[in-house]
Parts: C-alpha cells; structure tokens; sequence
C-alpha cells in the first residue's frame, strides 16, 4: 500500500490547497509520507491540572482548568493584542495572544470553560501566559494520553492554525488511518534478537506515546532501522 503514503498531503482531512502549499514550502511536506515522519521533537506532561495561586516562577510550563470572565482586542496595527482573563475557585490570571488573534476570538466566551496550557510569565509582579493552548472541556477530553507531542512549526503556519496543536490533530488522523497499512521493515529473527517492537507500534507510540515507557520503546526502534 505504498501509494497510500505517496498521496498528495492536500487530500487529508483537514489541509486542502491553501494549507498544503505552506506546509510544502515551510516543512517540505508534500504527503502522507512526509508529514506521519515529521517526528515530536518533544513531549509535554498534560497529567496534573494546577490551581492558579499556586503558580511560581519555578514551572516551566502550567496547565490550568478554568472559566473565561472578560476577553477584549486591544490596541492596533503592530501593537494589536488580545487579552482574557480566566478564572478558577482561587483566583485568576491574564492569557495575551499577539498572533491568530481572529482565530482565538472566535473560540472564546464569557462563562465558558477551558482547559488552557503554556509557560507563565511573571510581568510587574503579576503572572500571565502568552500565547497559550486552549481547549475546551470535550476537546481535551479528547486527547490521547497525558505525553502530548509538540511539533516544529513556524510564524506562516501558525497563521494557517498549523502551531504544534494544529499539526497534531492532522497527525492523529493520519496516523488513525495509516496504521493499518503500515508494513514491517525489519525482520522477525532481528526484532526478537534486539526485543524490539513492530513498526506499526513504534509508529503510534512516536506521535501519540501511552506512557514515557512506550515512548522510549517506540524511539529505539525508529533509531535501530535508521541506523
């Protein structure tokens, strides 16, 4: 089925012309191929969900549950932001975004719940988080494993929702879809010398890992056939 991973990346779900052209010229994607190998570079935690007062400068990253009590567009031309405020049970903090902000807008509504994460930023002695990931409740729900990936991305896909968060949902489709015709490479008396997995496994735990052990597992097989 080598000509399932040889179709034109602009017929998945999801990418169409407009979409694969910047993926092309940005990423060298041009197929199913390319983009199920464009590989994490790496993970993000998504177990623990922290309460707002408990933010300190020692976390490199948060993931906070909460509702959203006030978002506005402010200032114009370079100076163009949009700014929320979301609150939970202990207190609340500012999300500020300076790019995609038509796109954001549209996502967000007073009383609604999120489920938001990113890297705080400490500014006057008062924390906020810049251009953070948002979900709502079912959407999150939705994610597959607490090991989230991230993906290379630039400023002209972001502009197409093509950040890491975009990415990944072009690769769960892909990857849902293009594990069944995924073909061994490696020989049975060679896996079983080295225990290593198959590469239909190695293929979905790359992307979409169960636990820091599949992870692992799935990148020792990915480097022993490169190698």
């Amino acid at each position: 089925m080598a000509n399932f991973f040889e179709t034109k990346i602009e017929f998945l779900k999801g990418v169409g012309p407009q979409r694969a052209a910047v993926l092309q010229k940005e990423l060298r994607i041009f197929c199913y191929g390319d983009l199920i190998q464009h590989y994490p570079f790496r993970y993000e935690d998504r177990s623990v969900i922290h309460k707002i007062k408990d933010i300190n400068e020692s976390m490199p990253f948060i993931q906070l549950r909460g509702r959203i009590t006030y978002f506005d567009t402010i200032g114009e031309k370079f100076k163009k932001r949009l700014v929320a405020t979301l609150a939970d049970d202990t207190g609340s903090i500012e999300l500020v975004w300076f790019q995609g902000i038509s796109w954001v807008e549209k996502q967000l509504a007073i009383g609604a719940e999120f489920v938001v994460f990113g890297k705080p930023n400490l500014y006057n002695h008062t924390f906020n988080i810049p251009h953070p990931e948002i979900d709502t409740i079912a959407e999150a729900a939705q994610k597959v494993g607490f090991l989230q990936p991230v993906y290379h991305s630039t400023e002209k896909l972001r502009n197409f929702n093509l950040d890491s968060k975009g990415i990944a949902k072009l690769q769960y489709k892909l990857v849902e879809q293009a594990l069944p015709l995924v073909r061994e490479t490696l020989p049975d008396g060679l896996m079983a010398k080295y225990q290593l997995v198959s590469k239909k496994l190695a293929v979905q735990h790359i992307h979409f890992p169960k636990d820091e052990k599949w992870l692992e597992t799935a990148k020792i097989r990915l480097k022993f056939e490169e190698l």
